[in-house]
């Protein structure tokens, strides 16, 4: 039986959502793809761009590069949240509205989560990801 976070949302013990997508855009689903796992498959165009949710209390997202959809592309993984939202890497210390993160290194892995309205938390970083404005 779930836990109810104290945001509302619902924490499970169950395994992660994998999503993966071959699209150059997916925007993440709400309700359907809340605590996911992103990365994107063989024949992926070069930049896969994923359009977070908003970010809201308790709501998690994760991003990882593998091998096979990277071998010869040159895959890069762009996550891009809502508009006016910001984001943190691994030190914390929050960019301007209006970031996006990226990787194109194989083996890349990044953990979001949101601790406060509006702010994407970096908990967990591998691999080289770049904070950059758009």
């Amino acid at each position: 039986m779930p836990n109810e976070a104290k945001s509302g949302y619902f924490e499970s013990k169950a395994v992660r959502k994998q999503e993966r997508v071959k699209s150059s855009d997916y925007t993440l689903l709400e309700h359907i793809d809340e605590s996911i796992t992103l990365s994107a498959l063989p024949g992926c165009d070069n930049r896969v761009r994923f359009h977070l949710l908003p970010a809201v209390v308790g709501r998690r997202v994760s991003a990882i590069i593998p091998r096979a959809a990277c071998v010869g592309t040159g895959c890069t993984t762009v996550l891009v949240p809502k508009t006016g939202e910001k984001l943190s890497l691994h030190t914390g210390v929050l960019q301007a509205a209006n970031a996006k993160i990226t990787s194109a290194v194989v083996g890349a892995r990044i953990d979001l989560i949101c601790r406060k309205k509006g702010e994407w938390d970096c908990e967990k970083a591998v691999g080289t990801w770049i904070l950059t404005t758009y």
